[in-house]
């Protein structure tokens, strides 16, 4: 095994493991976490042909980018709705629609958006 293969296979690996322990720690909807469980096992399923060589690691790597767009989505949904309709012109709940509207842009990462949605329902 090449030496550029060994460090894209540990960055899959160390992706997949980060994943695992956002979806363990979100707040999201108990439906859509068993879809992302569901979702990483197939994951790590396809992993080890990655590691054998039969699947290519671009497309482990957009199914990896996919999970992690729902999870931070899935966290800011939840988060809005856990805010009540009389407060949807709050501070609160606009910095969440703005956090969805960046993700969405692609102006930050669901990984950053998902420390945001921490940050803003904290201070609350």
């Amino acid at each position: 095994m090449t030496k550029v293969k060994k460090e894209a296979i540990t960055h899959l690996e160390s992706q997949i493991n980060h994943l695992w322990g956002e979806l363990n720690t979100a707040n999201i909807p108990h439906n859509v976490r068993l879809l992302l469980e569901h979702e990483m096992q197939e994951v790590e399923d396809e992993f080890k042909h990655v590691v054998t060589g039969k699947n290519s690691s671009s497309k482990l790597q957009k199914k990896l980018e996919k999970i992690d767009v729902q999870l931070a989505t899935a966290a800011i949904t939840q988060a809005e709705n856990e805010i009540s309709k009389t407060e949807h012109d709050s501070a609160q709940f606009q910095g969440l629609e703005n956090v969805q509207r960046t993700l969405k842009e692609k102006e930050i990462t669901p990984n950053q958006a998902r420390h945001e949605v921490k940050k803003i329902t904290r201070r609350h």
